[in-house]
């Protein structure tokens, strides 16, 4: 990226006017971060790509065996026992099952 790209995307990023001491040292750091990227990105992005991998067979896993549900439901028993209820209460769970069962 130019400077006067960055320029031109910068003027459009910034919604109020900065001062001429706070524009310099805000392109400053942005070139020397832009920097950083560049020389680097085969790195970044690879590190980017296997993270999202990661993520993905994550959430898939978690999904797939039900176990994203599980910190609500240890939150949701923990309500109960403080309100006094049976912390492992399935009452209402039980009764749809009988009656699906049924009809």
């Amino acid at each position: 990226m130019d400077s006067t790209a960055g320029q031109r995307l910068l003027a459009r990023s910034i919604k109020r006017p900065l001062s001429t001491k706070t524009l310099r040292q805000f392109q400053t750091r942005l070139k020397a971060i832009l920097d950083v990227y560049l020389h680097h990105r085969p790195v970044i992005q690879r590190l980017l790509t296997a993270g999202f991998v990661l993520y993905c067979l994550g959430t898939t896993y978690l999904s797939v065996t039900g176990r994203s549900g599980k910190v609500e439901a240890s939150a949701r028993q923990a309500r109960r026992a403080r309100k006094g209820e049976k912390a492992g209460s399935k009452r209402a769970h039980t009764q749809m099952e009988a009656r699906s069962r049924l009809g």
